[in-house]
């Protein structure tokens, strides 16, 4: 595996400066033997000082686990700071030469959002692949170098494209991630990565026996909110409880597809286990409740860990919430927008009045800097799915590791499985 050298140099060279953002050039040679070069804009109203923080922004951009704080900082005009950032800058990849041309398959909605967190991330996007043409067409009009081809692996046959976006129906995925990856193409597919546990075996051994990166679509790990609980979670004593609600929308359909559809969204409930306990989630009693069709309860314990998942197909308002009990706090998700807040212990009077309070006014605060930033990174859907097309692509470059190691998928199918079969 590639290792990141923090004493090691970058060059950042600014371009543009407008009121609001900097437009970058940056070489990070922090990754050998091939250096990443990106150049990308920064928006970050109150960091913008002429010596500062826009250039190591960028270089945590180009560079997955660089710290503002790391030392070996060389540019243009990067002065002298070494302090974290007083406010995390936001970044947007427009050209990057990182070398990954991407296919996209399936020209519907997942389809549309991973095109664009691709670009975002500097991909060059060089076909959409989509039995209907029309549909096709119309998302390729947005990327000038890509063709529409109704056929994945007829376009694959041209050796333009090293890495596959697979953003079809569920049944279609195991068929065609291999068509990828026997192309010799990484390979990122959309919640379940296969139809059951023995099809997504056969994809890991293939991707393993090629030395290629493949991974499930697991956003809600990447969300700004969930890697914030994770990093707290360190500080805040054993977790004891896992609890989980999602109610989606748009789920009109017959019972039977009611169900599929909330066992394609369970994967995500095993996902967030999986990474947040210490114990392997295939070693805990789980059991899966339907009380009516479309309508999930999950129960498992995995470890000293309680787990609790409640999936709903109508119930409303829409949400997707995640609360961990730690020992010495309560982490609040707010997975819909990709947020979180702690709710810190006390059993005072005054505290037990005072929390409803605190916990309102917490909310608010964090909503409204999550609004504001999402907004200036114009991200109205989806959270989470930019950064783990990033962290996937640097993979495939060989400059991190699998963002969603072979063993957390491993793992997330065999429950998944077991509890579609209970």
């Amino acid at each position: 595996m590639t290792q990141f050298h923090p004493s090691a140099g970058w060059e950042a060279n600014v371009i543009e400066r407008g009121e609001r953002y900097a437009e970058l050039q940056v070489t990070c040679r922090a990754y050998q033997p091939q250096p990443s070069s990106l150049r990308a804009r920064v928006i970050a109203p109150r960091i913008l000082a002429p010596n500062a923080a826009p250039l190591f922004g960028a270089v945590a951009y180009a560079v997955p686990n660089w710290q503002p704080n790391q030392s070996g900082a060389r540019g243009t005009e990067a002065g002298s700071l070494q302090a974290r950032l007083p406010l995390d800058p936001i970044i947007e990849v427009t050209h990057s030469t990182s070398g990954i041309s991407a296919v996209i398959v399936g020209a519907g909605l997942m389809g549309r959002w991973h095109a664009d967190a691709a670009r975002r991330a500097g991909a060059t996007i060089v076909g959409v692949v989509d039995p209907d043409s029309g549909r096709a067409a119309a998302l390729v009009r947005h990327f000038p170098r890509a063709r529409v081809s109704g056929s994945l692996e007829e376009f694959l046959a041209r050796g333009t494209a090293n890495a596959v976006h697979i953003c079809t129906p569920a049944a279609s995925h195991t068929a065609l991630a291999l068509i990828a990856l026997d192309a010799g193409c990484h390979t990122l597919v959309e919640k379940p990565i296969a139809e059951d546990a023995a099809a997504a075996e056969r994809l890991l051994v293939a991707a393993a026996n090629r030395s290629l990166v493949i991974c499930p679509v697991h956003q809600f790990l990447f969300q700004r909110g969930t890697t914030m609980a994770i990093r707290q979670l360190e500080k805040l004593g054993p977790l004891r409880q896992l609890e989980m609600t999602m109610c989606s929308a748009g789920a009109e359909a017959t019972p039977a597809l009611s169900d599929a559809i909330a066992f394609e969204i369970l994967p995500h409930v095993l996902a967030m286990s999986a990474r947040l306990c210490r114990t392997p989630i295939t070693s805990g009693d789980w059991v899966c409740r339907r009380p009516a069709s479309g309508e999930f309860l999950v129960v498992g314990t995995v470890g000293d860990v309680g787990i609790s998942a409640r999936i709903s197909m109508r119930g409303r308002p829409p949400v997707n919430q995640l609360r961990l009990v730690a020992e010495g706090a309560t982490i609040h998700a707010d997975l819909f927008h990709g947020f979180a807040i702690i709710e810190h212990p006390g059993s005072s009077r005054a505290m037990k009045i005072a929390r409803p309070f605190l916990f309102a006014a917490g909310l608010l605060a964090a909503a409204t800097g999550n609004l504001f930033r999402r907004t200036l990174r114009a991200e109205p859907a989806y959270p989470g799915l930019r950064e783990l097309v990033l962290q996937f692509y640097a993979a495939a470059l060989g400059q991190g590791p699998n963002p969603i190691p072979f063993n957390e998928t491993r793992a997330v199918m065999a429950v998944w499985d077991r509890l579609r079969h209970a």
